[in-house]
């Protein structure tokens, strides 16, 4: 098979299930937006006890802050581990460390406006000076969504990892250069979210329906993709157990971006076909923050303190893969 044949082949898979994923998403959401507005489930409910929508909230609430919580110390230790684990390559190990130390300053911010400001779901005697400083750090970083970052160093793992399995691994070496302006990327991104928000004057625009989520299915897409070309690999024994974890994490992402994105929406459409208790939709509502701090920052940092430590060898001699051909390379540590 030719190299042109070879792009053609793995370039229109990834076309074909980004427009899939997208499409499937937008007809979702549009579909959402026509039904709810003319029979919504709200309209269909005139009597409701709001003390048990009152008991969903603070359950959800306080749940969301104790995986935070916990998140304090899963973070730091999936940055860690990201660090030490020298089998992966240096670009991926900065986006890994860039990723978690993103999740873990929005823990720590909403921690301490939960605890020390809010004073839930116990109060807590914090200093001044510590309110001072979360005060100060929340106006500095005001609009600067440290998760949207994370999810981008997520997306750019992706990229990195498709461009080193597809192509015939012509573009392997390439993925491995300017590591830190692969760095860079996520955060100018996310830094162009915020410019955008302030220009428009509203974060519920078309930008965060359509533009923003059809972004991360993107990154979906390339798992998909990435994760089919490594299940080949992995037939002629030509995939690391390294690269088989990072796999792992990586469409483990992926799945919770789908739950978060074309899940939620659909979850969402059948609710308001037809639910005909409104202590459903809420329950929807009151679950949906969840899928950021339980599912995205609390799981996802779990998983990756699973697949990203460093494994000792049972072997002195171990192969690994050119960067072109992909042929086994015996190795001596």
């Amino acid at each position: 098979m030719s190299f042109l044949s070879i792009i053609h082949n793995d370039f229109s898979h990834f076309l074909l299930v980004t427009i899939f994923l997208i499409g499937l998403n937008s007809l979702l959401t549009v579909l959402s937006f026509l039904v709810g507005g003319k029979s919504s489930v709200l309209e269909r409910n005139s009597d409701f006890n709001f003390g048990t929508l009152n008991l969903f909230d603070q359950i959800t609430h306080q749940g969301g802050t104790w995986a935070l919580v916990l998140s304090l110390f899963l973070c730091p230790l999936a940055a860690f581990f990201s660090a030490t684990n020298d089998r992966l390559a240096p670009s991926i190990r900065l986006l890994l460390i860039a990723e978690n130390l993103n999740k873990f300053i929005f823990v720590i911010t909403n921690t301490l406006g939960t605890f020390c400001v809010n004073e839930q779901p116990f109060p807590l005697d914090c200093p001044e000076v510590l309110i001072t400083y979360w005060q100060q750090v929340n106006i500095f970083l005001h609009g600067y969504d440290f998760v949207t970052a994370a999810k981008y160093c997520q997306l750019m793992i992706s990229l990195s990892r498709f461009f080193a399995v597809s192509f015939d691994g012509r573009y392997f070496r390439s993925t491995q250069k300017w590591s830190w302006v692969q760095l860079l990327i996520p955060n100018i991104a996310t830094l162009g979210l915020v410019l955008i928000n302030e220009l428009v004057g509203s974060t519920d625009t078309c930008l965060h329906s359509y533009i923003y989520p059809g972004v991360l299915l993107i990154m979906c897409s390339l798992d998909a993709v990435t994760g089919h070309k490594m299940t080949h690999l992995r037939k002629h024994g030509k995939v690391s157990k390294a690269e088989g974890l990072l796999m792992l994490q990586m469409l483990s992402s992926t799945v919770v971006i789908l739950i978060s994105t074309i899940g939620s929406v659909l979850v969402l459409l059948l609710i308001e076909l037809f639910a005909t208790n409104l202590l459903i939709y809420m329950f929807y509502h009151s679950l949906l923050p969840l899928s950021d701090s339980f599912l995205f920052i609390f799981l996802q940092s779990l998983i990756m303190i699973f697949c990203l430590r460093k494994r000792k060898d049972k072997k002195r001699i171990s192969k690994v893969s050119t960067a072109n051909e992909f042929r086994p390379v015996t190795r001596v540590r």
